[in-house]
């Protein structure tokens, strides 16, 4: 398989326990949303020459991570390999179903991790190249349902 062709996308999603997950600031989800711009909450790093899987992504430290911060990711184009991580609180009393949207459909290869923290590792596989009726939402964009669990009650 060619890296050359591919990009690699990570959301790695803790939509439970914005507490595991350690990131500088979380995206908030209020009773009031009805869209968040995740861009300026994601984190980014570039894989090295040697493939990364998720198991490892997960245990890197905090200061391997560069937090993009503006309303928008650009890190050029190139044969890089990039992995995204962002957390999702859900700052209302109850679950709420909503959606997570891609919203570049010239990626080639992505794939959705959703809650890694909690020991699952099974990747959604998203990208241009995989047939456009096996998406789970039928849209020009990469968009997937999510379902962010109301906060804990301690």
């Amino acid at each position: 398989m060619k890296r050359d062709f591919r990009l690699f996308c990570l959301l790695l999603m803790f939509l439970t326990s914005v507490t595991a997950f350690s990131a500088e600031q979380a995206a908030i989800w209020s009773e009031y949303s009805k869209r968040v711009e995740l861009s300026r909450f994601v984190d980014y790093w570039q894989e090295p020459e040697d493939a990364i899987d998720i198991g490892h992504v997960v245990r890197l430290s905090e200061d391997a991570w560069t937090r993009n911060g503006s309303d928008s990711v650009n890190l050029g184009y190139g044969k890089q390999i990039y992995w995204f991580r962002v957390a999702l609180e859900n700052a209302t009393s109850s679950e709420a179903n909503t959606f997570l949207e891609i919203g570049y459909p010239v990626l080639d290869y992505i794939e959705v991790y959703i809650s890694p923290g909690d020991g699952s590792q099974t990747a959604l596989v998203l990208g241009d190249k995989q047939p456009f009726y096996d998406r789970p939402i039928l849209h020009r964009n990469f968009v997937l349902p999510i379902t962010l669990a109301p906060p804990c009650c301690c």
